[in-house]
């Protein structure tokens, strides 16, 4: 199973990265990594255009080490290597256009996936209950659950076909039991996608943004308290510069101006 598979449009080139966090290179995955063509990628992947190239990605003092596994299978990998703060692309003989060497900020990169197949359900809600809201806040009463992985996620779609599926079978589940919840039941629902939706949707029933202006502020906070408790008392998380869901209302124009 290949670990991440990256494109680049200009000029365009598919990779399939392999993340080692130890010294060793698995000799069988190696060779599955040799033999690996473009069509397999764009099988998995459904990308059409550009050479695949294969990256090994390192921390930089495992380098000399992965070096000498992948010689000993013969596959001249691209091999991307970090340190604390250095990110270095050291590239095969087929991949030079893809080296860089870059001075690392020495701040966490941004979670573009913050989520896989297997993230434990509060994660989910941790990033899918926002996001609802966030549509509420704009009087939308409808929005599909792949509007919500790409909004979410704006990787979502670049994490291959299985991974992806995974992700999106996990947030309809994940919401169908939120919506089920006496926090929520009377929020939104969920309408499962079948014959004649093609992805489940997400309804909106009730949102503070319909409300009398001297109601509105409560509601949004009852939702935040209410996203408290499912969350098992730890909240939700706000990053740095990340609206609460009060000023979320207030951003999109439906919160009283005091």
């Amino acid at each position: 199973m290949i670990d991440v598979v990256a494109s680049r449009d200009h000029p365009a080139a598919l990779l399939a990265c392999e993340g080692k966090s130890g010294n060793n290179v698995e000799e069988p995955q190696a060779i599955k990594y040799k033999a690996l063509t473009t069509d397999d990628i764009r099988r998995l992947t459904g990308r059409v255009s550009g050479p695949t190239h294969v990256v090994y990605a390192c921390f930089e003092a495992s380098l000399a080490r992965i070096r000498l596994g992948l010689a000993k299978v013969g596959l001249d990998a691209n091999i991307l290597t970090i340190s604390e703060r250095r990110a270095q692309l050291i590239p095969s003989a087929t991949g030079a256009d893809l080296a860089f060497d870059e001075v690392l900020p020495g701040t966490p990169p941004p979670r573009y996936i913050p989520v896989d197949g297997d993230s434990p359900e509060e994660e989910y809600r941790e990033i899918l209950l926002p996001a609802i809201v966030a549509s509420a806040a704009r009087s939308v009463d409808r929005v599909t659950v792949r509007t919500l992985c790409e909004s979410t996620m704006p990787m979502w779609t670049h994490v291959g076909r299985d991974q992806a599926r995974r992700v999106h079978e996990r947030s309809v589940d994940v919401l169908t039991r939120l919506a089920a919840t006496a926090e929520f039941r009377n929020f939104f629902s969920i309408e499962p996608g079948g014959r004649d939706l093609a992805d489940a949707i997400v309804r909106i029933l009730r949102t503070p943004a319909a409300f009398d202006p001297r109601g509105e502020t409560q509601g949004w906070q009852g939702i935040q308290r209410r996203a408290t408790k499912v969350m098992r008392g730890r909240g939700i998380p706000v990053s740095p510069g990340q609206l609460s869901f009060e000023d979320l209302a207030q951003a999109e124009g439906v919160g009283p101006d005091e």
